[in-house]
C-alpha cells in the first residue's frame, strides 16, 4: 500500500508530460445523433455543463471514422458538436470567445457544405460585428465573411440570415448611397431566390423602409427634395411588400406588425408625399382591421383631417 502512495504521484506526473488524454468510447452514430440532440436539449434549458459534456462526448465517440454509408451523418454530427460547443462558450455562463472562435472553426473544418458548418460560418461572422463593450466593429471583415457564407452555402437558412446581417451592415451607414445599394440587393436577391424564407423578406423589407423614412426625415441631412421623396417612395414599395407577406400570414401576433406597417404607411402617404387617396385608404384598412390597436385612436383623427382638407380643396 505505502509502495502503491509513492508511485500514483510519480505515474500521475508522467501522464500529464505525455499529453495523456481522456479516452472515449466510440458511439455509433445513431448514439451519437441522440446524444447531440441531449446536449442541445440541456443548452436551451441552460444547463451548459451538462450540454458541454455531451458536446465533448459526441466528438470524442466518433473520433474513429465509421462505416462508408454513414460519413455524412459522422460529418453532420460532429460538425453539429463542435457548432454546439462553440455557441456554449459565445453565450454560455462562462464567456470565451475565443474558444467560441476555435469550436466554430472546426465546425466549418469538419461539416464542409453542410448545415451545421453554415451556421458555425455565420457565427464567426457574427463575431466581427458583436463586440464587447469598449470595442470596435469591423464592419470590412464582417461583410466580406456574410457575402462568403451567401456564396458558398446558397439554399441554406444560415445563406439566407446571412443576407440579411449583410444589407443590415450596409444601411448603418445611412447615406443615401449605402440605402440605394441595399435596396437594389434586396430586390435582386429575391428575384434570384424567390424560394426566400417569408420572415426574411419581411425583415428586410422592414429594415429598408425604416431607414429610407428616417433618412429622408432627418434634418442633419442635406438632401435635395427629389432625394426626400426618392427614399419616401421607396419605403412605400417596401412597406407594401411587408404588409403582402404579413397578410399572408394567418398567426395572431402578426396582426400588430400589420397596424404598424399601415399606419407607417399612412402618415408617410399624407406627411411626406402628399397622398391624400392612399393616406386614407391605408387608416380605413387599419381602422377596419385592427379595431383593438392603439393606433385607432389616431388614425380616425387622421382620417378626420383628410376630409377637412378635402372640404377645404372642394370649397375653394
Amino acid at each position: 500500500m505505502k509502495h502503491l502512495l509513492t508511485i500514483l504521484p510519480v505515474m500521475t506526473m508522467l501522464c500529464m508530460m505525455s499529453g495523456c488524454t481522456k479516452q472515449y468510447t466510440a458511439i455509433g452514430i445513431d448514439d451519437a445523433e441522440r446524444m447531440l440532440k441531449a446536449g442541445w436539449t440541456a443548452y436551451t434549458r441552460g444547463n451548459t455543463g451538462v450540454a458541454q459534456k455531451n458536446f465533448t462526448d459526441v466528438i470524442g465517440g466518433t473520433a474513429s471514422a465509421s462505416a462508408k454509408e454513414n460519413d455524412g451523418r459522422r460529418s453532420a454530427v460532429r460538425a453539429g458538436a463542435f457548432y454546439g460547443l462553440g455557441i456554449t462558450y459565445n453565450f454560455g455562463e462562462k464567456l470565451d470567445r475565443e474558444k467560441a472562435r476555435s469550436y466554430y472553426e472546426k465546425a466549418v473544418r469538419e461539416g464542409g457544405t453542410n448545415e451545421m458548418a453554415a451556421w458555425a460560418s455565420l457565427s464567426l461572422a457574427r463575431l466581427f460585428e458583436v463586440v464587447p463593450r469598449g470595442k470596435k466593429s469591423d464592419y470590412a471583415a464582417a461583410r466580406a465573411a456574410y457575402q462568403k457564407i451567401v456564396d458558398n452555402y446558397g439554399g441554406l437558412v444560415a445563406s439566407e440570415e446571412a443576407f440579411f446581417y449583410l444589407q443590415a451592415t450596409r444601411i448603418i451607414s445611412y447615406t443615401v448611397d449605402d440605402v440605394r445599394a441595399a435596396y437594389s440587393n434586396v430586390q435582386n436577391y429575391i428575384r434570384v431566390h424567390p424560394a426566400m424564407h417569408d420572415e426574411y423578406k419581411e425583415q428586410l423589407f422592414a429594415l429598408l423602409s425604416d431607414a429610407c423614412i428616417n433618412i429622408s426625415r432627418a434634418s442633419s441631412f442635406k438632401l435635395p427634395s427629389a432625394e426626400r421623396v426618392e427614399l419616401r417612395n421607396m419605403a412605400m414599395v417596401m412597406y407594401r411588400e411587408r404588409l403582402k407577406l404579413l397578410s399572408a400570414q394567418k398567426v395572431n401576433p402578426v396582426a400588430n406588425d400589420i397596424a404598424y406597417t399601415l399606419w407607417n404607411m399612412g402618415m408617410v402617404s399624407l406627411y411626406d408625399l402628399g397622398d391624400l387617396a392612399t393616406a386614407r385608404a391605408c387608416f380605413t384598412q387599419l381602422v377596419e382591421t385592427s379595431r383593438f390597436d392603439i393606433r385607432v385612436a389616431n388614425a380616425k383623427r387622421e382620417l378626420e383631417k383628410i376630409e377637412r382638407i378635402e372640404r377645404t380643396r372642394r370649397v375653394q
